[in-house]
């Protein structure tokens, strides 16, 4: 199989953005009457925080994650069974464009033993846990794939987009001028 130019592998504790770290246990909370307590769930996620900030010691206590999903398991959790072939094909495409600001779309993985089908980068639930523990988890995990440049500037940018989305005043609070 060919090998792909939009990952490679890596191994250790040293972490970037587009780090793919699967089957990462992740702390959810979950609001019981007036406390609050929490569960582990194991899902597939990439780093979104900022190699630059990675790199410094100290300069972050925590890593910003996402869950990816499989594209078929996305398909069925995504659309509602209404929804024809028409509709899923054309809210794929514009996933895929990047014109869905909460869904990011990576390329499949062709690097052997690391076969993964396209998949989809889901920015509505962010997930933070402490650098050291995602450190920890990566260095133990061995053989791992990471985003290559600039798919993962293209992830990186995506994610600014959702992130930073903001709402703003009609203009017909400035006059128009004349």
């Amino acid at each position: 199989m060919a090998e792909s130019s939009s990952y490679e592998k890596v191994t250790g504790t040293n972490l970037i953005q587009g780090d793919v770290l699967e089957k990462f246990p992740v702390y959810v909370p979950i609001i019981d009457g007036y406390s609050l307590k929490y569960d582990i769930k194991i899902y597939n996620t990439i780093v979104l925080t900022q190699s630059c900030d990675l790199a410094h010691d100290g300069k972050c206590e925590s890593v910003i994650l996402c869950g990816i999903e499989d594209l078929e398991a996305f398909k069925k959790s995504f659309f509602k069974p209404a929804d024809n072939t028409e509709t899923r094909t054309n809210r794929l495409n514009r996933i895929r464009e990047g014109l869905v600001p909460s869904h990011h779309m990576l390329a499949e993985c062709k690097l052997r033993d690391f076969e993964r089908p396209i998949r989809i980068v889901d920015f509505r639930v962010i997930y933070s846990m402490p650098i050291k523990y995602v450190e920890q988890f990566a260095g133990s995990a061995g053989e791992r794939i990471r985003l290559c440049s600039p798919s993962r500037e293209h992830l990186s940018q995506a994610f600014a987009r959702y992130f930073m989305r903001v709402g703003l005043p009609n203009d017909q609070e400035i006059p128009k001028f004349k």
